[in-house]
This record gives structure tokens, C-alpha cells and sequence, in this order.
């Protein structure tokens, strides 16, 4: 009974990871995607 206990937490702890981790994924990609589009407006205002 304690075992199932320990491992549901467990599990449970694993997936709230598991689910934080995606969220910083999503974040940086966000970040990442803002940053090139930075990237691409500098460089059309260097061609102009």
C-alpha cells in the first residue's frame, strides 16, 4: 500500500516535470522566434 503511494507520487512528480519542461520549451521557442524576427527587421533595414 505505501509502495503504490510512493509511486503514484512519484509518477506524479514526473509528469508536473515532465509538463513544466514543455512549458520552458514553449517559451524559448517563443523567445527564439521573436529574436529572429528581430534578426530578419535589422537585416531589411540594413539593405535599405
Amino acid at each position: 500500500m505505501l509502495d503504490q503511494t510512493l509511486s503514484r507520487s512519484s509518477d506524479e512528480e514526473r509528469r508536473e516535470a515532465m509538463i513544466e519542461e514543455a512549458n520552458i520549451i514553449e517559451r524559448n521557442a517563443e523567445f527564439m522566434g521573436k529574436v529572429e524576427m528581430g534578426d530578419d527587421v535589422e537585416r531589411v533595414q540594413r539593405a535599405q
